[in-house]
This record gives structure tokens, C-alpha cells and sequence, in this order.
């Protein structure tokens, strides 16, 4: 898909995971990006997506992952403006495969410059939850310099979720403020309250309590939900 916008600034798509381009739009500062369906479309979000949307300094991103899909073609473009990301990733799979969920650590490397990351998750993932981290070593280490607030919604102690966590919290140096809410932050926007999930909230909030020490990261203000 192809536009000759020269002139937008702002820019919504809502559709499949395909190449779009976007001829001279140097302009783009804000884009929010749906992507239907189930398939696993967080590859197109971290190497497709780039290539269209390196300028935006705003983004709102929705997206599936599934959790025995491992790893991501590497790709040179990034997104070396975005200081705010917003992304909504449905979580599909196996919970007992960690390694689906931690690919979303790669978001720190391909936004370079970001300052602000909102990520809500909704697990709807087969298998037993853990709270038991297990370690991340395999995954690339990613030093990031300007992140300074995360908020996580959805942490409800699938597998994973604490090692994600962890990583940014390890990795973000510049980090000031991490907020962790075992509700489903979009899922409340969309439907309301479901008591449903009241389970999952407590046990939610119990493994964030139990991994995350707010004496182990003095410089970072905590707050679990």
C-alpha cells in the first residue's frame, strides 16, 4: 500500500500486517497502528513498521503475539524519533514458553530515543501461570539511555511477564518511574469490569509484590496496583 502525502502529520491504519509506504511523508509526528487478526504481527511492528514510520515521535500500535514464536529479523531502521509508544499486544499461546513474551524487549531497541512506554497486555494464553523468574540471559542486552516511565498493565504472573520486567528495569539506566497493573488496562477500556479476573489481578499482584523490590531499584519510583 502506497500514499503521497507529502503534507500528513498524522496518520491511522487499521488492516493486515502489509508493507505500506509512505512517499516523501517526512511530516508524521503521530500514527496509530492496528493490526487485525491473531496472527503473530510483533515482527512487523519491530522491522516493517520502521521503515514507514521512523519519524513519528508518537505511536499507538496494536498487535498479536504468540508465545512459541521465538526471536526477529534484525533491521537497520528504527524508530529514531518516537519518544512515546503506546502498544496493546494480545498475548495467544502457551504460557509455560517465556521466550514469546520477552521478544517484546526488542521494543527498547528499535526506539533508541524513547522516553515514555505504556504497554498493555492481554494474556489469553493456555498452561499455568509462574511467578517464578527464570533467567534472561539469552536475550540481547539492550542498554537504553532515555526511557524514563513505563507503565504495565495486564501483569497477571504469566510466564514471561516477570522476566520482561526485570529486563527493562536492568536495562533502562535512565528509568525514574515503573507502574505495574495486574488489570487489563484496555480491556477495561473496551468491556468495563469483569469479575472474571479477579484471580488473575490477585495473583497478579502477588508475583509483582514478591519479584519486584522496590530496595533493588532505589532510583526508581514503584507502584503495583
Amino acid at each position: 500500500m502506497e500514499f503521497n502525502a507529502p503534507n500528513l502529520a498524522k496518520f491511522d491504519y487499521s488492516g493486515e500486517a502489509i508493507p505500506i509506504t509512505l512517499s516523501e511523508s517526512m511530516k508524521i509526528i503521530q500514527a496509530t497502528v492496528s493490526l487485525m487478526g491473531y496472527d503473530d504481527t510483533l515482527e512487523h511492528v519491530l522491522t516493517e513498521l520502521p521503515k514507514t514510520l521512523s519519524h513519528v515521535e508518537t505511536l499507538f500500535v496494536r498487535t498479536c503475539i504468540n508465545t512459541e514464536v521465538f526471536g526477529f529479523s534484525r533491521c537497520l531502521v528504527k524508530y529514531n524519533h518516537l519518544i512515546k509508544l503506546e502498544v496493546t499486544v494480545s498475548i495467544l499461546g502457551d504460557s509455560r514458553n517465556q521466550n514469546g513474551i520477552l521478544r517484546l524487549a526488542n521494543l527498547l531497541e528499535v526506539a533508541p530515543h524513547l522516553q515514555r512506554l505504556e504497554l498493555n497486555m492481554l494474556p489469553h494464553v493456555s498452561g499455568f501461570l509462574h511467578d517464578v523468574p527464570e533467567a534472561y540471559w539469552h536475550v540481547q542486552p539492550c542498554t537504553h539511555h532515555h526511557l524514563e516511565h513505563v507503565e504495565v498493565s495486564g501483569f497477571i504472573g504469566v510466564n514471561g511477564q516477570v522476566e520482561l520486567v526485570l529486563y527493562i528495569l536492568d536495562n533502562a539506566v535512565a528509568l525514574r518511574g515503573m507502574s505495574i497493573e495486574p488489570r487489563v488496562t484496555a480491556y477495561d477500556r473496551v468491556f468495563g469490569y469483569w469479575a472474571g479476573l479477579d484471580t488473575d489481578i490477585r495473583r497478579g499482584r502477588e508475583c509483582a509484590l514478591e519479584n519486584f523490590l522496590p530496595e533493588d531499584y532505589p532510583d526508581v519510583q514503584m507502584e503495583i496496583f
